[in-house]
């Protein structure tokens, strides 16, 4: 019996003998297999005799508070843990067994475990139900629970819940008030603090026990003192994934079903799990990434649940003795054996999980490299210029390096996950192409390879000297008057005067293509700078018609006694001159591949994490290098980018060509007419500008390239002709 009372209601009759209820009383005869308690319900069984024989009816037997006016409170809702900025909801229910209703004062405290600080609204505090204060009076009525509600939002600590109704015991007067108090602490709230995943993480295998850690029991009981057990405890603990877009490929552990000789069953089950970054709404791997960009520095979070449930069930038999009067009056007796089945449950759990990812998927646009765009030197006056220009641009797909982690948080290999390196790193697709482009240059030198001069200083010597053998007068008749050497080239109409001259630039070019093969880029450029020489002058020349002409072979009107001089210029494009003759030659690859040169340098790149491996011109176009001035995105989000394996290659290019340009290769005589006038001639060679805009390569982007006014010049003076000599 109850409290020990056993000795003090030894000789109290339970029931007469062969006795009916009196006024349906059948608590007078109910045999007490579970006492109640203060707060817990008992029963009993009641045996009848019927017209089918002795029949029994269980009776439920109330706690002792249901027997006392009295005022109680207990948590109808309290979570056991939270995540930091979840909203919580905290319920209370209140009852009274008064007859009358009644007014009770109540009162909350809501408070952070680890300071004290009251949670106020600033926290998100409110209230609601039956009670929109955090103190105030509620009306409580028989049997009729009222329910108030506090709800907050989580704090990054644990936070402890205190309630109280009528704590005074005054209004109502009561005189049991240790219901009237609750206190979640240290149960609840617990803060569930979440698990952050890295920018580089893929997906983490995760382990944990359930139920916070604390064995799950359930405990059988015999319901009779002189009954037994006949079979084995038998059921499970039922572990439910409450969120399988966040738990997948779940499994549990240490928690088998239940079949064992032992009326208190225990399991401790562990949940198994993988926790994958797609489910958070980012997916790069299959070049999904989330959209818009969110903050790399603002987690993505969500919260699981994994609850449980279950019972465990064992069968049981007891002997009933039935005893009767027969017909002769004597007693008689039946012992039989009876069976049933106790039921136990598992305690009701529910564990909670914040996982965390960090999301950071690149720049659309990093620092573009500066480069320059302009010609030094530009001018009619310099024989050196040195161009620059940005080289064109090649797109790339790039990758990232990400990671599958296990339980302890090492990269691992997944089943049927295709790993690229090693330390099981996954190369990502990268959000963003990356365009390499670099700084291109070329360097040009012109200079007098063999000035007229040169040429023609055999001959002018001999003049000089007055000497009068033929072969010194290789290119050019000078004569001898003493009267004409003031004159730095004097001649008579009427003599041979070649053109002569020797000339030479040399062309160095810088570019970055996708194939080691010669550049049409250099080649354009060599090809317009032969076009931009000429050769130019005005002296009068015959032909074999006996037409006056330019050296380009056209025909000069007459002015006076003699013609107009118009100058006439050979070049590349034209190299014929008087007669038809080929009087410019030009000599390059074409017909010296000495006279050609190429370097190839491979700008390297390599998926490989070890930088070294990628060439510091890549580095100024990826993000993640210092290069790039984006070595922060690596440094705070560990994203780096490497150019993605089997994009095509780049090369370095430096070509340089040596191109010579020959006046009259053939020193072929060219005769001057004898009717051109007397007085000041020119010859010179000169280089007209080229015009970049119209080649189809990146330098088209810069300014005319400006020529070389005067490469080579003389000046010829015409004193006479070849007539006085005859007259002579």
């Amino acid at each position: 019996m109850y409290n020990n009372q056993n000795s003090t209601l030894a000789d109290k009759v339970v029931y007469d003998e062969n006795a009916k209820p009196k006024n349906g009383r059948w608590i007078d005869y109910v045999h007490v297999l579970q006492p109640p308690t203060e707060i817990s319900w008992g029963f009993g069984t009641v045996y009848i005799d019927s017209s089918i024989g002795i029949t029994y009816l269980d009776i439920p037997i109330a706690p002792f508070n249901l027997m006392r006016d009295d005022v109680s409170a207990q948590f109808e809702q309290l979570p056991v843990e939270a995540v930091p900025g979840e909203t919580v909801r905290i319920g209370v229910k209140v009852n009274s067994t008064f007859i009358d209703s009644v007014n009770s004062k109540y009162e909350w405290a809501i408070t952070r475990v680890s300071d004290g600080r009251k949670i106020t609204a600033a926290d998100g505090l409110k209230f609601s139900g039956h009670g929109t204060t955090e103190s105030g009076t509620v009306k409580l009525d028989r049997n009729q629970s009222r329910i108030l509600y506090a709800d907050f939002t989580m704090p990054d600590n644990e936070v402890r819940i205190q309630f109280n109704i009528n704590k005074d015991g005054k209004s109502p007067e009561e005189a049991d008030l240790s219901n009237n108090v609750l206190d979640s602490h240290p149960k609840a709230v617990k803060v569930v603090v979440p698990v952050g995943l890295g920018h580089d993480v893929l997906s983490k295998r995760e382990r944990f026990p359930l139920n916070q850690g604390n064995p799950n029991t359930a405990t059988l009981v015999l319901p009779r003192s002189d009954a037994w057990w006949t079979s084995n405890s038998t059921g499970e603990l039922n572990v439910t994934n409450d969120t399988p877009t966040l738990f997948r490929a779940h499994q549990v552990l240490n928690n088998p079903r239940v079949n064992e000789p032992s009326e208190t069953v225990t399991r401790s089950p562990i949940f198994l799990t993988t926790i994958k970054r797609e489910d958070f709404g980012d997916d790069p791997l299959n070049r999904k990434w989330m959209k818009p960009d969110p903050n790399p520095n603002t987690p993505i979070q969500r919260i699981g649940t994994v609850s449980q449930a279950g019972s465990i069930q064992r069968n049981y038999s007891y002997k009933e003795t039935t005893c009767w009067k027969n017909e002769k009056g004597n007693n008689e007796c039946r012992t039989e054996t009876k069976s049933g089945t106790a039921t136990a449950s598992f305690q009701d759990g529910l564990d909670k999980k914040a996982y965390q990812f960090y999301v950071y998927n690149g720049k659309k646009d990093i620092a573009k490299p500066s480069f320059q765009n302009k010609i030094d030197s530009n001018t009619p006056e310099s024989l050196k210029k040195d161009l620059f220009w940005e080289n064109e641009s090649y797109t790339y797909n790039v990758i990232r390096w990400m990671y599958h982690l296990d339980e302890e948080g090492k990269p691992y290999q997944p089943d049927g996950v295709k790993v690229d390196a090693p330390d099981y790193g996954v190369a990502v697709p990268g959000q963003y192409p990356r365009v390499f482009t670099q700084q291109a240059s070329a360097n040009l030198a012109w200079k007098q390879e063999k000035s007229m001069a040169q040429e023609y200083a055999t001959a002018r010597d001999a003049a000089k000297d007055r000497k009068n053998n033929k072969s010194l007068y290789d290119k050019a008749v000078f004569p001898t008057d003493r009267d004409l050497q003031k004159y730095a080239y004097p001649i008579k109409s009427g003599y041979y005067f070649n053109p002569a001259g020797s000339y030479t630039f040399t062309v160095k070019t810088v570019t970055f293509k996708q194939s080691e093969a010669d550049t049409a880029d250099h080649s354009d450029l060599v090809q317009a700078l032969i076009n931009s020489f000429r050769y130019e002058t005005n002296l009068i020349y015959i032909n074999a018609k006996k037409e006056a002409v330019n050296i380009k072979n056209e025909g000069l009107a007459r002015q006076g006694g003699g013609f107009k001089a118009v100058p006439g210029i050979l070049k590349a494009e034209d190299p014929k001159g008087v007669d038809g003759a080929v009087l410019l030659e030009v000599k390059d690859r074409k017909s010296d591949p000495k006279r050609y040169t190429k370097v190839v340098e491979p700008i390297y790149y390599s998926q490989d994490q070890d930088e070294s491996k990628t060439h510091v011109f890549w580095k100024k176009v990826l993000e993640g290098y210092s290069e790039s001035s984006s070595a922060g995105s690596h440094a705070a989000y560990k994203y780096r980018e490497f150019v993605k394996k089997g994009e095509p290659k780049m090369y370095k290019i430096t070509e340089t060509t040596e191109v010579t340009i020959q006046i009259n290769p053939g020193n072929i005589p060219v005769y001057t007419h004898a009717s051109m006038p007397n007085g000041k001639y020119y010859v010179r060679a000169w280089v007209d500008k080229a015009e970049l805009s119209k080649l189809p390569h990146a330098y088209n982007k810069l300014p005319a390239l400006q020529g070389v006014h005067v490469l080579d010049q003389i000046e010829v003076t015409v004193a006479g002709s070849m007539f006085d000599d005859l007259n002579n």
